[in-house]
């Protein structure tokens, strides 16, 4: 098994710019260590996966409470990787 690395951030609301609290932030992929890591933002609307490995990942997703936005990202040896997210709220859809 190979080295593990991970990512951080927060998410904030793209109008507010009020912490969304509750959010599922998803790493999505298959392979060696977690399928899709996954976090909850805490009440500060902060995150972090463990365990990843090194590499290119294409979807990096937040979605819950009317919300949902997605980033590429590259998770590299050393500190985690800081992605932020401030999706606006879909009044739309569900949630």
């Amino acid at each position: 098994m190979g080295a593990r690395y991970g990512i951080t951030g927060n998410v904030k609301d793209g109008d507010s710019h009020a912490n969304l609290a509750g959010e599922t932030v998803s790493l999505k992929f298959q392979g060696a260590g977690a399928t899709n890591p996954t976090a909850v933002t805490d009440s500060d609307g902060n995150f972090t996966l463990t365990g990843i490995p090194a590499g290119h990942y294409r979807k990096l997703q937040v979605t819950g409470h009317g919300y949902t936005a997605s980033s590429e990202v590259t998770v590299t040896a050393g500190p985690p990787v800081v992605v932020n997210f401030t999706p606006r709220k879909d009044w739309a859809g569900p949630g």
